[in-house]
């Protein structure tokens, strides 16, 4: 039986504390600093399915960031088919994410 208590008419169970000892996401950052690029991993170290996102710092590092996390999005913006974005990313900076995408693909992340 589960330990119990009763405080006010109302059951209380006592929850079980399971402890991690890994750390369970990895994080891959392009090069200028603009995105970062990040991934779950399992207690393995295999990739989960659909749980990569770009945090991405378009209007400064000490500005609120955007989170990207559609996997069907990203991966149509590596491929060229979304290039149009609410914060108007220059040239450089859409190929700088489409790059990041492409690596992040390469290694199995997307």
């Amino acid at each position: 039986m589960r330990k119990r208590i009763q405080i006010d008419g109302v059951w209380f169970v006592e929850e079980q504390t399971i402890e991690q000892d890994f750390d369970v996401t990895f994080s891959y950052q392009a090069c200028s600093g603009i995105f970062d690029f990040m991934v779950l991993l399992t207690d393995c170290g295999a990739v989960m399915t659909d749980t990569g996102s770009v945090t991405a710092y378009v209007k400064g590092r000490d500005k609120e960031p955007e989170y990207w996390d559609n996997t069907e999005w990203l991966i149509d913006v590596r491929d060229g088919i979304k290039t149009s974005f609410e914060n108007d990313l220059t040239t450089e900076q859409l190929s700088e994410l489409q790059n990041l995408l492409i690596a992040v693909t390469e290694k199995g992340w997307v």
